[in-house]
């Protein structure tokens, strides 16, 4: 934990992390949220792409695919 970093209560005065979470518990619970639904989204996108990307050649719902026929697939993917 960073005790050095400087950050402004409502008021303007400066304080470290533990002092305004002290001071404004609801800001602190609102970032905690924030960051957390964040995190979840970027989680969920991350999966996506590693879905996508371990699909490759394999369906048509991966990255590099969208033909339905073999030859056009490989030719998009560079096996001609």
């Amino acid at each position: 934990m960073n005790l050095q970093k400087i950050y402004h209560d409502s008021d303007g005065n400066k304080c470290n992390i533990l002092e305004i979470i002290k001071k404004e518990p609801e800001w602190a619970a609102n970032i905690i949220q924030h960051y957390e639904a964040a995190n979840q989204d970027l989680r969920k996108k991350l999966m996506d792409i590693i879905s996508k990307i371990v699909n490759i050649g394999h369906n048509n719902d991966c990255l590099f695919c969208g033909f339905k026929d073999r030859e056009a697939k490989e030719a998009r993917m560079g096996y001609e």
